[in-house]
């Protein structure tokens, strides 16, 4: 049985489609088309390019092998996220009423999936967030979602292991100084981490704070004041900067 799941395992995605039922119905000739939204600029973009590269891989893949359902090919439309919440939820508005896409995915920051996840359940647009991992999403901007679904881990999750890490590997620590992006993603790790840090670690106490705002690239005061503080470990979520 393992070597059969093995040799399984080794088969293309791809080329599943091939093993399976002909597709019952019409196929249609035109293209499916994705609109893909992530940070192409800004600091962003370090973690927004590969993420679109990846979808460009698949997408030629399987372009390559005919196309979905071996007839429709796939067309990739790009959005920069770093032009702005407001402008984001215009673009995808464009995306889906006058591009016509079929599938909208992407976006990188937490700050931006409360915002746009209403609008296509709105539109009633099939999404797929990559990032985004704010609890906020599911908790209170579409707490009863049909059209959107998101693939990362749930923004709480990142305090919480965090806490547990801490408390695994330098459990003697006292004083703690905080780094964090200010904006969602930054002020709910850093709450998440104090909650579970209470629990496990009563003892350890908040020396020092320091917020950059996202996008930020010297952090040279933030570390000067987490330094002064003597802090036994400095925890930071900071990213993109």
């Amino acid at each position: 049985m393992g070597a059969a799941f093995a040799a399984a395992g080794t088969v293309p995605i791809v080329g599943v489609a091939h093993a399976q039922d002909k597709p019952k119905g019409n196929i249609p000739d035109k293209p499916y088309r994705i609109g893909h939204m992530t940070f192409f600029t800004g600091p962003g973009a370090v973690l927004g390019e590969p993420m679109f590269k990846g979808q460009q891989l698949a997408a030629d893949e399987i372009n390559a092998a005919g196309g979905l359902l071996g007839k429709r090919k796939i067309e990739l439309l790009k959005a920069d996220e770093n032009a702005g919440t407001d402008a984001n939820v215009k673009e995808l508005r464009r995306l889906k009423l006058s591009e016509n896409i079929d599938f909208f995915c992407g976006i990188t920051s937490s700050g931006n999936t409360p915002a746009l996840g209403p609008v296509a359940e709105e539109l009633k647009l099939l999404t797929i967030f990559v990032d985004g991992c704010t609890d906020f999403l599911f908790d209170k901007a579409v707490p009863n979602p049909h059209y959107i679904f998101r693939i990362t881990n749930m923004q709480s999750a990142d305090g919480v292991t965090c806490a547990l890490g801490i408390a695994q590997t330098w459990p003697k620590s006292r004083r703690i100084a905080h780094i964090h992006p200010d904006y969602s993603y930054g002020r709910n790790a850093f709450d998440h981490l104090k909650i579970v840090m209470k629990k496990l670690m009563p003892q350890a106490e908040v020396v020092s704070e320091g917020w950059p705002k996202l996008g930020t690239t010297d952090f040279s005061s933030h570390i000067t004041k987490a330094i002064a503080a003597k802090p036994d470990l400095i925890v930071s979520s900071v990213w993109g900067g």
